[in-house]
């Protein structure tokens, strides 16, 4: 993990490297353990073909639909990753009308912006 004034960056256990914010004055400690935070309206999510530009994001991950619930205005996506557990997303109607919807079990790939990412130390 690197911290600087503004943000930090999070090697997972696969080595993956991730952009995050830090949350007011508080940064997880160089060396410990930490955790990402995306709010789920902030998680984009499309076709399993999908890379980051197409969705414009700068992280993607491959998953798996495991819960889908319409909420009207939005739907509820519960995706399963393998290297990253699972994942809450939000998707707006205007978004699907483009992209698509998903159902259970459908392969798609989900992503979000650095900055929308908060790094959060494991107690």
């Amino acid at each position: 993990m690197a911290v600087d004034a503004a943000s930090v960056s999070i090697r997972s256990s696969d080595g993956a490297m991730f952009q995050c914010r830090r949350l007011g004055g508080e940064s997880p400690t160089t060396g410990r353990r930490a955790s990402i935070a995306i709010r789920p309206e902030l998680v984009a999510i499309g076709p399993p073909d999908s890379d980051a530009a197409a969705l414009d994001v700068d992280v993607a991950i491959p998953g798996t639909v495991k819960n889908r619930i319409f909420l009207g205005e939005h739907t509820e996506y519960l995706v399963a990753t393998e290297r990253y557990g699972d994942i809450l997303v939000l998707s707006p109607k205007t978004i699907e009308n483009v992209r698509g919807s998903f159902e259970r079990k459908d392969p798609v790939t989900i992503g979000w912006k650095h900055q929308t990412s908060l790094a959060l130390e494991e107690s």
